[in-house]
């Protein structure tokens, strides 16, 4: 009896940052069960010459395969934490491309949300207006404030899902990563809300 034949495969392509590093993982396996019970299966993963393929073996379709790329990018993460910690190096990692063996095409997968992106697209706030705040000396708090939402927005697993509302109708957002929040840039976070208030 064929097992491959009652099951799904889900293959990953991948590559860890910075670029010029070397790293090399001999292939990995583990099992990976998500609490919603949405996700159940098996993961086996390598690394060589900083290159990830990873294969998720599951017994019926995924449905939300934006999911499963943030499983199977945590799992992965696991390892290369372990290994910067052994060799003092931050190393980071992204999936690039899945194919699976329904037989549907290959899935580029970008670097936002998209779930959020029309909100952004809609909220109406310009680049050139958001580099303007940077003049002012408190344009540091802003710094913080973008960096942790392009850190929640890298890895979900480190957000917490129940807040996020992203950039409402006033252009301002609301993001948690870790506890640290990024709250409502034109009018609730004090540090800003004079310059908000002014230059948006």
């Amino acid at each position: 009896m064929d097992l491959m034949a009652n099951t799904v495969q889900y293959t990953f392509f991948g590559k860890v940052h910075p670029e010029r590093c070397n790293v090399s993982i001999p292939e990995f396996r583990l099992r990976v069960d998500t609490p919603s019970d949405e996700i159940h299966g098996e993961l086996k993963y390598s690394i060589s010459l900083s290159q990830v393929t990873a294969t998720f073996v599951c017994e019926k379709p995924i449905v939300n395969i934006l999911t499963l790329k943030n499983c199977v990018e945590d799992a992965i993460r696991v390892g290369l934490d372990t290994l910067g910690y052994i060799l003092a190096c931050g190393y980071d990692f992204e999936v690039i491309v899945m194919t699976d063996s329904l037989g549907n095409g290959p899935v580029v997968f970008g670097v936002g949300i998209p779930v959020i992106e029309k909100e952004a697209s809609n909220a109406g706030i310009s680049f050139e207006v958001i580099m303007e705040l940077f003049k002012d000396a408190k344009g540091r708090y802003l710094q913080n404030c973008l960096a942790n939402l392009r850190e929640a927005i890298r890895v979900p697993k480190d957000t917490d899902s129940s807040v996020i509302e992203l950039l409402n109708r006033y252009g301002s957002f609301l993001f948690t990563r870790k506890g640290l929040a990024i709250k409502n840039l034109r009018g609730k976070c004090s540090a800003l809300n004079s310059m908000l208030t002014e230059q948006i």
